[in-house]
Order: structure tokens, then C-alpha cells, then sequence
């Protein structure tokens, strides 16, 4: 794909918000030779599949194979850089090798989600309660004894890293 400043990028074309984003473009030339023949597209979305219309192409003459992405189109299918930074911090550990490279993603901004949840605005918090959650600290981090804690962390009297370094289980 060429990004709106002219670079490329290697996307996964399967991935639900990729695909999504994709099929909405039936206007460009592109549209019709990457979805040429394919009128349904099924999506992983969680533990099930979630099923993709896609639209006819609405280009005629179409001439131009290359993908070139608008500035709206590129904001729906790039992600927001806390979730690569979690990501490849993750893809580091060998927790994350139960799931599939394109279930990954979706790990992350579960914990992602779960982290905001929970109150952590700031970043360092928000990616560090991700990490820790998807490496095992649910419970923990779910806890009573922690649930006071973490309302420290909010209210930002106090960090993450500082309540999980002093934390002992009761």
C-alpha cells in the first residue's frame, strides 16, 4: 500500500479493521483489482467470524493496481502508537506465541481497553497495565487489594510501576 505521504507499507489485508477500511474504497481504481470476482469476505473478530459485504467497484476503466490510501482511509487502518509499542513488546515474550499474529493485535487492545477501564490515562500506565495484564497479571491487577491502588493511579498521586513494584499477595 502507498500511505498518503507516498511511502509503503506491508498491511495484512485479512485483518478485520484492515479489510473493513478497504472495502468502503469501491470508488478507486485499485478497488476493483483487489476485490475483482469476491463478493463476501469473512473476518476474524474475537472467538468467531465476522462477515465482510463486499461492494461492487464503482471504477470504470480501471487502470491503476496501485493501492494508494487517503488520509481518512490510512487513519482507520493505522494504529495508534501504543499499541505497536505494547505489541512488539509482547511478540517478545513468549505468552504472546499462543496466539496467531493476527489475533496478537487484538490481545493488545483488549488490554488496551481494560487499562483505560481501569483509569490509566497516562501512557507509561496504560501500556504497562496492558503488558503486565496480557503477561499473566490479570487477577492481580483485578484484585481488591489492588483496585485501591489503582484508584491512586487515576487520580494521579502515584504511578503503576511504583504500586506493582511494592505489591505483595496477600
Amino acid at each position: 500500500m502507498i500511505r498518503p505521504d507516498q511511502t509503503t507499507a506491508l498491511i495484512r489485508f485479512y485483518s478485520r479493521n484492515v479489510i473493513c477500511a478497504l472495502v468502503q474504497c469501491h470508488e478507486q481504481e485499485w478497488h476493483f483489482f483487489l476485490f475483482q470476482d469476491i463478493v463476501q469476505w469473512w473476518a476474524p473478530s474475537g472467538e468467531t467470524w465476522q462477515h465482510v459485504t463486499i461492494t461492487p467497484s464503482s471504477a470504470e476503466n480501471a487502470r491503476d493496481h496501485a493501492i494508494r490510501l487517503d488520509e481518512k482511509t490510512w487513519q482507520q487502518i493505522a494504529d495508534k502508537p501504543e499499541i505497536g509499542c505494547v505489541l512488539a513488546q509482547w511478540q517478545k515474550m513468549s505468552s504472546s506465541q499462543h496466539f496467531p499474529p493476527c489475533a496478537q493485535r487484538d490481545q493488545v487492545i483488549k488490554a488496551l481497553k481494560k487499562a483505560r477501564a481501569a483509569g490509566m490515562t497516562t501512557g507509561d500506565d496504560k501500556k504497562m497495565y496492558a503488558f503486565y495484564y496480557l503477561e499473566g497479571g490479570k487477577t492481580i491487577l483485578e484484585s481488591a487489594q489492588l483496585q485501591a491502588s489503582l484508584q491512586q493511579v487515576a487520580q494521579g498521586t502515584t504511578s503503576l510501576e511504583q504500586i506493582l513494584t511494592h505489591y505483595t499477595a496477600e
